[in-house]
């Protein structure tokens, strides 16, 4: 299944704080995070960390790629791989300069919904995918 991606524009208000994204259509979403640090004639935002996997349904045996965003700068990354039994695999990644980072997770026969989760100590965000 091909990953679809849409834009779209929201004006924001002169509040300065965090403000909370998220998309759903009925079976995957995800979420992201970011701050209003400064109040402007247009609000300058920080944005939030944001994972994305290659693809959103994967066969048995399948490798996925998970890449992560404005995470830290040169951080450790705890990516937290929740399956379908409610069991859990965690990969430690770090992130480059810029706070990207790049990794890969084996599956195995174990068919349902996964969550992942990454979080470096000051931001975090999830995605999933279906197996």
């Amino acid at each position: 299944m091909k990953q679809e991606f849409f834009v779209t524009t929201y004006q924001l208000n002169e509040t300065a704080g965090p403000y909370f994204v998220k998309v759903f259509d009925g079976l995957n979403g995800t979420d992201t995070r970011f701050m209003i640090t400064s109040q402007t004639t247009t609000p300058e935002a920080t944005v939030s960390s944001v994972i994305t996997t290659d693809k959103v349904e994967y066969g048995p045996e399948e490798v996925v790629t998970i890449k992560g965003s404005g995470f830290q700068p040169n951080a450790t990354v705890n990516v937290e791989i929740i399956r379908p039994d409610n069991n859990f695999d965690l990969l430690t990644v770090n992130s480059d300069g810029e706070g990207v980072f790049v990794t890969t997770y084996q599956l195995d026969a174990t068919a349902g919904l996964y969550f992942v989760k990454a979080y470096d100590g000051l931001n975090g965000t999830d995605t999933k995918f279906i197996q």
